[in-house]
């Protein structure tokens, strides 16, 4: 196409999402609508045609077909799938949650789920949550944690986790040694949920921490200084944002 504005590289399995973009936006097609895009073979019937696709084009082709039925479950549930948004099938349940979430944080490809310890009464978690947020709205990204708002109706507090893991594209996990010498559990089981599902996890570590735990010390991760928290999460933040890209 020569349209400036599509897609530099051919469609392929790993940019079809942007493709799929794109197109929708190009042609102001409907959230309900399918969109595929199939190559021109020769043939007499859709049997003859089908036989001359390669295993590429076979396998773009399911993949357009899971991106599309998934919008379409979507559109059912009554909001628009976007990006590569997904609930886990062990999570439709939580379908509705979800809704009233992205009603509230739209931007799905800005979502962040903040992964810390929960202290109001512990200063330094509060300065080390102010500054986080601060340097992710600099990045023009949405910084959001599991206490801000509580979206199941039976207030329970693993599916109200779920609903943030789940409706933010990323995370950033924080271990630190201010309050209690420990990985806090809850921060590992966001961390190793939102991992995997193939979420980019920033790891903001303590460079102070005593000892890291041995399902994380395999991972890169960003350290930050208790004593000069507002410059050296700024540089972390900075540079895994960089990295998003």
């Amino acid at each position: 196409m020569d349209d400036p504005f599509a897609p530099s590289s051919e469609p392929t399995t790993e940019n079809i999402e942007q493709w799929q973009k794109y197109l929708r936006a190009k042609f102001s097609i409907k959230s309900q609508d399918f969109v595929t895009i199939i190559p021109i073979k020769e043939g007499n019937t859709i049997e003859d045609r089908w036989a001359k696709f390669d295993s590429r084009e076979k396998q773009l082709w399911h993949k357009q077909l899971e991106i599309n039925m998934t919008r379409q479950f979507y559109h059912l549930k009554g909001f628009d799938a976007m990006g590569d948004f997904l609930i886990p099938p062990a999570h439709l349940h939580l379908t509705n949650e979800c809704q009233e979430f992205l009603k509230d944080n739209p931007s799905y490809d800005k979502n962040v789920f903040i992964m810390m310890k929960f202290d109001d009464s512990n200063s330094k978690l509060k300065e080390i949550d102010s500054v986080l947020r601060s340097a992710l709205i600099s990045c023009q990204l949405n910084p959001l944690r599991a206490d801000d708002k509580v979206y199941p109706k039976d207030r329970d507090l693993w599916n109200n986790v779920c609903v943030y893991m789940i409706c933010c594209k990323y995370g950033l996990a924080v271990i630190e040694n201010n309050s209690r010498q420990e990985y806090n559990p809850n921060v590992s089981i966001e961390y190793g949920f939102m991992r995997a599902f193939g979420k980019s996890v920033l790891l903001l570590a303590d460079k102070d921490f005593p000892k890291h735990p041995a399902d994380v010390s395999g991972k890169l991760r960003e350290p930050f200084d208790t004593n000069d928290v507002s410059n050296s999460i700024n540089q972390a933040v900075n540079k895994w944002t960089k990295e998003l890209v």
